[in-house]
């Protein structure tokens, strides 16, 4: 008898579902009484935004450059080095330098809005600037963006970090915040 209500209850989201066929992005949306659900196929997305990284990066050369420079994040300074296609951002690499390392962001764009974010860090064993410095470590982050949310990080072994983490968030609000930033300092004029 308590069966029934749940066979019921499945059996008309699955009918839902499948009047409902309206895909874009690699999202399905149902409306019902101005209420909306939206089931995201979250690999189709990301394999878009992997497109997206591979077109951009292939016709990088094409792309108008700008270049400026940043002592905010690192006594040592930074660059900070825009990619525009049409007036539109397309890429920003922001690299701040230390003593001992340094921190290189990629953040990738389509139509204005970031869809991902490539972070490595870099340690040397001694100052880099020094004749024989060598990488001693190398960890690689990568974050992946639906609209202005966080919808996959992968850690240095390439595992995904618990969207419940608040680090979670603080990262996407972080990313977010950089890129209004970055944007702004690449428009000022010399």
């Amino acid at each position: 008898m308590t069966r029934k209500p749940f066979y019921v209850l499945s059996l008309c989201l699955f009918t839902f579902l499948i009047a409902a066929q309206i895909k874009v992005k690699g999202q399905s949306s149902i409306s019902t009484n101005n209420r909306s659900i939206v089931v995201i196929d979250t690999s189709k997305v990301i394999g878009q935004i992997r497109d997206i990284f591979r077109k951009i990066n292939s016709n990088i050369k094409s792309f108008t450059k700008v270049e400026k420079q940043s002592s905010e994040e690192s006594s040592e300074g930074g660059d900070i080095v825009g990619y525009f296609k049409d007036g539109e951002i397309k890429k920003v690499t922001a690299t701040y330098y230390g003593g001992l390392g340094q921190a290189v962001t990629e953040y990738y764009f389509d139509s204005t809005q970031l869809v991902f974010v490539f972070k490595e860090d870099i340690s040397y064993d001694k100052p880099f600037y020094m004749k024989d410095s060598k990488v001693a470590t190398r960890e690689q982050s990568r974050y992946y963006f639906l609209g202005s949310d966080l919808l996959l990080w992968l850690d240095n072994k390439k595992r995904k970090v618990d969207p419940n983490k608040q680090s979670y968030q603080e990262v996407a609000m972080q990313f977010n915040k950089d890129v209004i930033e970055y944007a702004e300092l690449l428009k000022q004029k010399k």
